[in-house]
């Protein structure tokens, strides 16, 4: 069975937005984004829940994606 990795940033309060599902408190560096590129060469699907993919299309300025289904993982 594949492992299941859990990334998210958070506030030391434990928010992951702010008034009106403001993200920009997110730092979002050279740093951080050479991490988040090899991150992605640790996992087969990266899913996002409804809101959180429309928060992120909405801030990257990236169209809709349609659904996409993959096959069963493997037992």
């Amino acid at each position: 069975m594949g492992k299941v990795i859990f990334f998210n940033l958070v506030s030391l309060d434990g928010y992951f937005e702010g008034p009106d599902r403001d993200i920009n408190w997110h730092i979002v560096d050279d740093e951080f984004n050479e991490f988040a590129i090899q991150q992605t060469g640790e996992f087969s699907v990266l899913l996002f829940g409804r809101v959180t993919y429309e928060l992120m299309a909405r801030a990257t300025g990236q169209p809709k994606m349609q659904n996409v289904m993959t096959p069963p993982l493997p037992n």
